[in-house]
C-alpha cells in the first residue's frame, strides 16, 4: 500500500476539517497516512499492536510530535490515555472486531468532550465475500446501522459518505478470491491506480453510486 500515496491524501481528505490537537490513531500499521495530516496534528499517538510495524513507522515519522504506542486493542486499552484526544482516527479498523459496539464505546472515553472520531469503514453488507474473510473482517457496513450504531453509543454524526465508487465495482469481480483486497493487485496495477485517483475521485460526489467503503466524522455528545 506503499505504492499508493494519492489513496492515502483521498482519505485524509475527508478527514481534514475535523483532524487537530492531540489525535490518537488505532490500528495505524506502518502509518502511510500519517504524513498526510500530521500538519494538523498537534501531537499524534500512533496505536498498533505489531512492534515491526511500529518500528517501521518511527523510522519514516522519527519527530517526538508522532509517538508509537504498542497496544492490543482486543484488550481494555489501559496504555491508552482517557479523555484527552481531539480527535480519534480508526482507517478500516473498525470491522475486525467482533463488538464493534465495544470498541466504539472505548475510542469515545479516549476523547474530551466534543472531540471528533473519524471512521473509515467497508461498505455494501452485500459485497461480505472470501475476501472479507480472509481480511479479517466481522462485516461491511451500510449507512443507516452505521449512523444507528455511533448514535447508541453517544456521537452526533457530523458527516458520513461513500467513497471509491469504481473500487466497489471492481470488487465484485474479485470477491471470491481468497485474499486481502489489495493483495489482488500487481505493483504495475497499484502504480497506475495511484495515477488514475485524482480522476476517479470526484465520482464520491455522486453519493448514488456508493462505495467501496463508508468514510464518516462523528462528535462526541
Amino acid at each position: 500500500m506503499r505504492l499508493l500515496p494519492a489513496y492515502y491524501r483521498w482519505i485524509i481528505s475527508k478527514f481534514a476539517g475535523a483532524i487537530s490537537g492531540k489525535v490518537i490513531e488505532l490500528g495505524v500499521g506502518a502509518g502511510y497516512q500519517i504524513e498526510h495530516y500530521e500538519a494538523l496534528a498537534d501531537k499524534i499517538i500512533a496505536v498498533d499492536y505489531n512492534p515491526e510495524l511500529l518500528k517501521w513507522l518511527k523510522e519514516i515519522h522519527p519527530t517526538d510530535k508522532v509517538a508509537a504506542l504498542q497496544a492490543n486493542l482486543l484488550g481494555d486499552w489501559s496504555e491508552l490515555p482517557i479523555g484527552a484526544a481531539d480527535t480519534v482516527l480508526a482507517l478500516d479498523v473498525v470491522e475486525h472486531f467482533e463488538d464493534d459496539a465495544l470498541f466504539i464505546s472505548k475510542a469515545r472515553d479516549l476523547l474530551r468532550s466534543g472531540g471528533k472520531l473519524c471512521l473509515k469503514v467497508p461498505a455494501n453488507s452485500n459485497l461480505f465475500s472470501s475476501i472479507d474473510q480472509a481480511s479479517g473482517h466481522y462485516r461491511r457496513y451500510d449507512p443507516a446501522p452505521l449512523r444507528e450504531l455511533l448514535n447508541k453509543q453517544g456521537f452526533k454524526v457530523i458527516n458520513q459518505e461513500f467513497m471509491n465508487p469504481i473500487g466497489a465495482w471492481l470488487y465484485r469481480f474479485k470477491k471470491k478470491k481468497n485474499s486481502n483486497f489489495s493483495k489482488t493487485f500487481s505493483p504495475s496495477t497499484l502504480k497506475a491506480a495511484n495515477f488514475l485517483i485524482p480522476m476517479i475521485r470526484p465520482l464520491d460526489n455522486l453519493q448514488s453510486l456508493g462505495g467501496l467503503s463508508l468514510i464518516g466524522v462523528y462528535e462526541k455528545k
